[in-house]
C-alpha cells in the first residue's frame, strides 16, 4: 500500500501542476478573445467565442479570395498588354519585310493553327487578329495565283472560311 501511496503523490503533484498551467492558459485566452471583442466593437461575451471567431473567419476567407481575384485581374491585364505589344511587333515586322517569297499554305496553317489555339485558351481579341491576317493572306495568295495564271481548278475544291471560327 506505503508504495502506492508514494506513486500516486508523484502523480498528483504531477497533474496538479499540469492542471494549474491548463486553468492558467485558459483564463489567458478568454482574456485574449474579450480584447479581441473589444478591439473589433463587440460586446465581450464568454460563452461566445466561436461567433467572434467564425467572424473573422469569414472575413479572411473573403479577404484572401479577393487578393486572389486582384492578382488574376492584373496577370490578365498583364497578359493582354504583352499580347498587344506583340501584336505590334509582328505588325511591323510584316511590313518591313512585304515582297518576300513564302510558302503560302505553310503560312496560312501556321495562321489557322495559332486562330484554334488563341480559342481554345479563351483569348478572342487575338483570334480575331489571327482571322484578319488569314483573311489578308488569303487575299495575298489569290492575287498572287491571278498575276501569275495560277492553274486553280486543281485547287478549286479548297476554300477556307476563316470567319466560319467567330460564330
Amino acid at each position: 500500500g506505503e508504495m502506492w501511496a508514494r506513486c500516486m503523490r508523484d502523480h498528483h503533484r504531477s497533474a496538479s501542476t499540469q492542471a494549474a498551467q491548463l486553468k492558467a492558459s485558459a483564463e489567458a485566452m478568454h482574456a485574449a478573445l474579450d480584447g479581441l471583442a473589444e478591439f473589433f466593437g463587440e460586446a465581450p461575451k464568454a460563452k461566445e467565442p466561436e461567433i467572434l471567431l467564425g467572424r473573422i473567419n469569414a472575413f479572411a476567407v473573403s479577404f484572401c479570395k479577393a487578393c486572389r481575384d486582384n492578382e488574376r485581374a492584373e496577370h490578365l491585364r498583364k497578359k493582354q498588354e504583352q499580347a498587344k505589344k506583340s501584336a505590334a511587333e509582328r505588325a511591323g515586322r510584316q511590313t518591313a519585310r512585304k515582297g518576300g517569297m513564302r510558302k503560302t499554305t505553310n503560312t496560312s496553317q501556321h495562321v489557322m493553327s495559332n486562330i484554334q489555339g488563341s480559342l481554345r485558351r479563351g483569348e478572342f481579341d487575338k483570334m480575331k487578329m489571327y482571322q484578319q491576317m488569314a483573311n489578308e493572306v488569303h487575299k495575298q495568295v489569290s492575287r498572287r495565283r491571278e498575276a501569275s495564271n495560277y492553274d486553280s481548278q486543281r485547287f478549286d475544291h479548297y476554300e477556307p472560311n476563316y470567319g466560319a471560327a467567330s460564330r
